[in-house]
């Protein structure tokens, strides 16, 4: 796991739709685990995770703000 042009101290933000995260087969148990785990390791901390239940439409969003170490 590599972060690449981010300095430290700079934010990475994702923004990712509440369906994707736990339904779809490239996401479900595996990007909150490997956020999780790059957080282990040092390589960023989580700011925030923020929860829109209308990001798009009747579909929640969450926002995930994470500072690069």
């Amino acid at each position: 796991m590599h972060i690449k042009r981010y300095q430290t101290g700079g934010n990475v933000i994702n923004v990712v739709r509440q369906g994707t995260i736990y339904e779809s087969s490239g996401f479900k148990d595996r990007l909150e685990h490997m956020m999780q785990q790059m957080e282990a390791v040092g390589k960023w901390r989580l700011v925030s995770r923020d929860v829109f239940p209308h990001y798009l439409v009747d579909n929640g969003g969450s926002v995930f703000t994470n500072q690069v170490c």
